[in-house]
């Protein structure tokens, strides 16, 4: 199969149920939302920021761990002798060169010397320490403003801006969750509930590696500097694809065995290989990392860059994954309220002989159930609104098989209302709300599927204006796996443009950050 033979007919698989443009702004309203608040939150902290640096101006604090004795000779550096009891009065820091950096103020407390330094001039400048009279040439931590490792520069105000992106995480993650929080209440059926709930995930993970390395800093400030905390941030992602690797392993394979039970028992369609497929972009991109760094290890720079660019977009694209998996979990579990005036069956192949097929008979039977549960509830006796038209190799229309078979099951014919015009699931919806709105109008609504396709046709319905629920019926297991696997492919198509702004964004955050070290 050619490649342009291939991608039209994934655009296929999605062609019945793209949103219109005016819809998709509707569904990603509470999205945008959400990106405004996370913006008012970025631009109060960035002015926290920008007010803390003022405030400090050109003055640095620098640590010193006094516990031992330290050297410097051709190997780095070290530790030796036995431990030391200093004070303020046996410590004193040296510059070289002299007029870059001045002493403002010194303290000792529980073994970590703290030095206060202002800027006095330009260029860069070495600290060494000096112990009883003795100089060593200390690798010291923290500051700005200056250069205490020969060729590195500290980047102004580090310690604040730590602060401010690790508190701009967690505020974008509680921000993301209490939105997703309130819209999986209002509309379960949403591809943005998906995108909310993998955003959570992804700044949740930063903030928490964020989180850890401040209390390490605020343990002991002496054991990091900032080339190491750089080094954590922009390998956060590396560690979160690690600890997620035996997951995303097993799942590709539960992924590629349940997709060849599905061709073995449903035929061969190019639908029913986006799970192996995709199993395979999983495996290859866990590894894919390290064939880009391979690829740039010429480039020291460039290599770490490209690493911390391409876990980001790759974890990014798994918490997408692992919420379009917690989405399914809820949606498999999920029970209409008992206030329902009408109930949509969506069809699907029926026998020769005008007989149900398992498949479509377990959609009826489901349908069937949940009205009776609401009976005994005390709820409305909903009427029943079979969808489906005839397909060139069934005898009658889906519908109609459906009407006869719920009629066979002791239900009233004056209930069932027969649409047998459509042939997709948009029309399903669109033509079964027209008759929905003539024989009970304002009448709360839902539908019955197989389960695997209750997410899929929840969609569908917002689309086309409806606010109705959705049930569905137990099927094989080999449907579930591709099934997800279709709707993580959906929300790509049909948020498209968010989903590449928002890798636009991590881009750029991690490429810079990379880059300053």
């Amino acid at each position: 199969m050619s490649m342009k033979r291939f991608l039209d007919a994934i655009r296929a698989v999605f062609a019945d149920d793209r949103m219109d443009i005016q819809r998709r702004r509707e569904e990603n309203e509470p999205l945008r939302k959400a990106g405004i608040r996370m913006l008012v939150c970025l631009a109060v902290l960035l002015i926290g920021f920008a007010v803390c640096t003022i405030v400090h101006g050109n003055y640095i604090s620098l640590y010193y761990r006094t516990g031992y004795k330290t050297f410097s000779d051709e190997h780095g550096y070290g530790m030796a002798g036995e431990p030391l009891d200093l004070t303020e009065n046996d410590l004193d820091i040296v510059f070289e060169p002299d007029g870059i950096a001045v002493l403002k103020g010194m303290s000792v407390m529980n073994g970590i010397a703290r030095f206060d330094i202002a800027q006095a001039g330009t260029g860069e400048v070495t600290c060494s320490v000096k112990v009883g009279g003795t100089i060593y040439t200390e690798y010291l931590t923290g500051g700005k403003l200056c250069i205490y490792r020969p060729g590195r520069l500290v980047f102004p105000g580090w310690q604040s801006a730590m602060v401010a992106g690790s508190l701009f995480c967690c505020f974008a993650a509680l921000i993301l969750f209490l939105e997703y929080r309130r819209l999986i209440g209002e509309k379960l059926f949403s591809y943005t509930s998906i995108y909310m709930l993998g955003l959570t995930v992804f700044f949740s993970v930063v903030a928490f590696g964020t989180l850890i390395l401040l209390i390490m800093l605020i343990l002991d400030p002496t054991a990091y500097d900032f080339g190491k905390i750089l080094e954590w941030s922009r390998l956060m992602m590396l560690y979160f694809t690690g600890l997620t690797a035996p997951g995303i392993a097993v799942f590709s394979i539960a992924l590629c065995i349940s997709n060849i039970q599905l061709i073995r028992k449903e035929g061969f369609r190019t639908v029913n290989l986006l799970g192996i497929i995709l199993s395979v972009v999983l495996v290859i991109g866990m590894f894919g990392g390290v064939i880009v760094y391979d690829f740039l290890i010429a480039d020291y720079q460039m290599s770490y860059v490209a690493l911390s660019v391409y876990y980001s977009i790759y974890s990014f694209m798994v918490c997408l994954l692992i919420g379009v998996f917690v989405i399914f979990g809820r949606v498999r579990r999920h029970e209409p309220a008992f206030d329902k005036g009408y109930i949509i069956i969506l069809g699907c192949k029926i026998k020769d002989d005008g007989s149900l097929y398992p498949l479509i008979r377990g959609r009826v039977d489901r349908a069937l159930e949940f009205a009776r549960k609401q009976e005994e509830a005390g709820g409305p006796s909903p009427i029943f609104i079979p969808s489906g038209g005839k397909g060139d190799d069934e005898p009658m229309s889906e519908a109609d098989a459906m009407a006869e078979y719920m009629i066979s099951q002791g239900i009233a014919r004056e209930r069932i209302f027969p649409e047998n015009k459509s042939v997709r699931t948009k029309e399903n919806m669109r033509f079964s709300k027209d008759i929905a709105d003539v024989q009970c109008p304002g009448a709360e609504g839902a539908f019955s599927t197989t389960n695997y396709h209750v997410f899929r046709s929840g969609v569908i319905a917002n689309a086309e204006g409806m606010d109705i629920d959705g049930m569905g019926a137990p099927t094989k297991w080999y449907f579930w796996p591709n099934a997800l696997i279709r709707e993580f492919i959906g929300l790509l198509v049909d948020d498209v443009r968010e989903v590449a702004a928002v890798m636009l964004l991590i881009t750029a955050v991690s490429a810079s950050a990379s880059m300053i070290l």
